[in-house]
């Protein structure tokens, strides 16, 4: 299994070794099917955490179908389009250079910088502004401003924010 933490959490003492300890074994999941719970057992015997960002650029330069070979299907078509390459494949991206990612996620917004394949910790970071802080403390804001709004959770300010035109969501 291959997963990510924070860039700011993989960098603390141990934080990764936790995480990879937490994985690192069998288990159930459950998938509610409707009314039929469905029980599978997942075994991971190898973790990879690495920091944000950096599995995406991961996800550019290796074949999906096929661990030692680069990528080379129609992710890059838009690309190959705008800037007139007859071929550009994963090999193209890792071979680039110093390329900067933004993960933008609930609880962070990543910075991450890779060359080639090679994260470059020195210069990622994160910052606590991830959509889930921004709109947590938009929701509180809300609340302060309008007390009869009451409980409204994250999710139902969403669906009002981001329905539009109407006055409850100006």
């Amino acid at each position: 299994m291959v997963t990510a933490l924070p860039i700011d959490e993989i960098k603390i003492s141990g934080e990764r070794e936790k995480y990879i300890n937490r994985f690192l074994h069998q288990h159930i999941v459950t998938i509610n099917n409707f009314s039929t719970p469905i029980q599978c057992m997942i075994n991971f015997n190898k973790i990879d955490v690495q920091p944000e960002g950096v599995i995406g650029q991961y996800g550019l330069i290796g074949n999906p179908n096929s661990m030692n070979d680069y990528r080379n299907d129609d992710i890059f078509n838009d690309l190959k389009k705008k800037y007139g390459f007859k071929k550009f494949t994963g090999e193209d991206v890792e071979k680039i250079g110093p390329v900067i990612s933004i993960d933008i996620g609930d609880g962070t917004i990543d910075f991450s910088v890779v060359d080639g394949a090679s994260p470059v910790p020195r210069i990622n970071s994160s910052v606590l502004l991830g959509v889930g802080n921004v709109v947590e403390e938009a929701v509180m804001n809300l609340r302060q401003k309008y007390p009869t709004y009451g409980q409204l959770n994250r999710q139902n300010f969403m669906k009002i924010a981001l329905r539009g035109g109407d006055k409850e969501s100006d």
